[in-house]
């Protein structure tokens, strides 16, 4: 009877199994997985979304996307240690000057939430592509890891050329509307047409700031490509299917 007793108090005080444990981590593992296609999702919607919404509901959405995506980003890196520290406090004032000027407006925090979102990103940027060269072996996770640098470097300077406009307006002027005052969309795709190198000629740089920094990012668009082509064929194994 003591043994049958003492059998069942020490039932009764084990910890009871939870399965949060469980939950989180397959969350954990799901997300580790699709953490560089988070960024192109959200950024797609916010692209697909924006010319249909209008006013009060296009500013929340907008909002709402825009504080997604960099946060998406930041956790893209959230293992290295500059993230915790310098990362989380640019995330912090973009997130929050994003959200002061859609409740309260005001130029001023727009014109930080873009500023801030542009150190967040040229971070996050960096130490993806620093990371790119350190892999030994090419994986789909680095072939989206690299996609991903492409997209945050185009953001960035998409981010950049808003500060620049929010500071200066008519920094860039539409030749074909050049009454139509500049957004953040239509700086995204100036942006990428850029770091494309496309240069459709629809958008034009008007000072001598807004010029050099469009050089500064034809000049990264054309070596990052340069580079990483070069970088993932250097590494590139081929399985044992593809020897002869």
């Amino acid at each position: 009877m003591n043994e049958e007793g003492t059998r069942r108090g020490c039932l009764m005080t084990e910890p009871v199994p939870t399965i949060w444990p469980m939950v989180i981590g397959t969350l954990k593992r799901i997300f580790q997985g699709f953490r560089y296609m988070t960024v192109w999702i959200f950024f797609t919607l916010l692209m697909v979304l924006f010319p249909f919404v209008k006013g009060t509901i296009g500013s929340l959405i907008f909002t709402l996307l825009f504080s997604i995506i960099l946060i998406s980003s930041i956790m893209a890196v959230s293992g290295h240690k500059v993230v915790r520290y310098i990362g989380l406090v640019l995330l912090v004032l973009a997130v929050g000057s994003r959200w002061s000027y859609f409740l309260l407006g005001g130029a001023v925090f727009d014109e930080l939430s873009f500023l801030f979102a542009t150190l967040l990103l040229a971070l996050v940027s960096l130490l993806l592509f620093l990371t790119l060269f350190k892999t030994r072996e090419v994986t789909s996770d680095i072939i989206w890891q690299a996609i991903s640098v492409y997209l945050l470097l185009g953001l960035s300077w998409a981010c950049l050329f808003s500060f620049m406009e929010s500071l200066a307006p008519g920094s860039f002027q539409d030749s074909v509307n050049p009454e139509v005052a500049m957004n953040f969309p239509t700086l995204v795709y100036y942006s990428f047409v850029t770091l494309a190198t496309l240069g459709y000629g629809d958008i034009l740089p008007t000072t001598q700031i807004a010029r050099g920094l469009v050089i500064l990012e034809v000049l990264m668009g054309v070596l990052y490509m340069a580079i990483l082509i070069s970088r993932l064929v250097g590494t590139w194994k081929p399985g044992k299917g593809n020897e002869s």
